[in-house]
């Protein structure tokens, strides 16, 4: 198990880092006392369960997380704060938890015993595609029971129906959504191997070819634009993803 652990204030970075390592023992715990340091390791490596402090100066800790969800959106969050208020706030990121300071061995031990993903011995490579996304599809457009999350090479949103490609050339089509597209695929998304660049379009990042100055290239020759504003956000966790896999990102350039 990993786990990363971030304050501003060094006594109280001292004090969260020294509580981990003592109700987690086995677990190897990184600590960071600047978002933008986090941020970096994050880019290169996976870890289980972050701890945040919620305030902190330039970046916050709200913020920070749900950078931390771009790069791996199973990663459990949890805050640290002295001010219960932000807890209506941290909730809107789907957090694992929050524990209030001046933390202790128990309050985080108790944070740990009950994560909102929990540690697997292996990765699961069997997830399959939600029920209720699944459900939107009508029984005899499908031709299988359960769809594998790793058949789907990507969907796209168009007059409020969901597209569903396969990696075995079928295409789906959904009833009309009633909720908004990012709250449908919200499940979907917390299987770190995909990433939405763009409003209307969820991609499995293992079919993608090549990034371009503006835009994903799926296999098939698909092209799908990326927003100048997303464009950072979406290289950055598709980097991450390549080098998670073992892949050279020199040779990418």
């Amino acid at each position: 198990m990993k786990i990363v652990t971030i304050d501003d204030s060094e006594p109280a970075l001292n004090l969260l880092t020294e509580s981990v390592k003592e109700a987690q023992p086995s677990a190897e715990v990184f600590a960071f006392s600047k978002p933008s340091e986090l941020l970096d390791f994050a880019a290169q490596n996976i870890f289980d369960i972050a701890f945040i402090d919620i305030q902190m100066w330039g970046m916050n800790g709200l913020q920070l997380a749900e950078r931390l969800k771009n790069y791996n959106p199973k990663v459990n969050i949890i805050f640290v704060t002295a001010y219960s208020e932000y807890a209506s706030d941290a909730f809107n990121l789907y957090p694992s938890g929050y524990v209030l300071k001046p933390v202790s061995k128990e309050s985080i031990k108790r944070e740990i015993d009950n994560l909102r993903h929990p540690m697997s011995n292996k990765e699961d490579n069997s997830q399959m595609l939600n029920d209720e996304l699944f459900s939107m599809f009508p029984a005899s457009d499908r031709s299988l029971k359960k769809i594998p999350n790793e058949s789907v090479k990507y969907l796209e949103l168009i007059n409020r129906r969901i597209t569903l490609h396969l990696t075995n050339g079928e295409v789906l089509l959904s009833k009309a959504i009633r909720s908004s597209f990012k709250k449908t695929v919200a499940v979907l998304m917390e299987d770190e191997r995909f990433i939405s660049p763009h409003k209307s379009y969820v991609i499995n990042m293992d079919y993608i070819e090549q990034l371009t100055g503006k835009s994903f290239i799926i296999k098939g020759g698909i092209e799908v634009f990326i927003p100048r504003y997303r464009y950072t956000e979406a290289k950055d966790k598709y980097f991450a993803w390549l080098s998670r896999k073992g892949a050279n990102l020199a040779d990418l350039w």
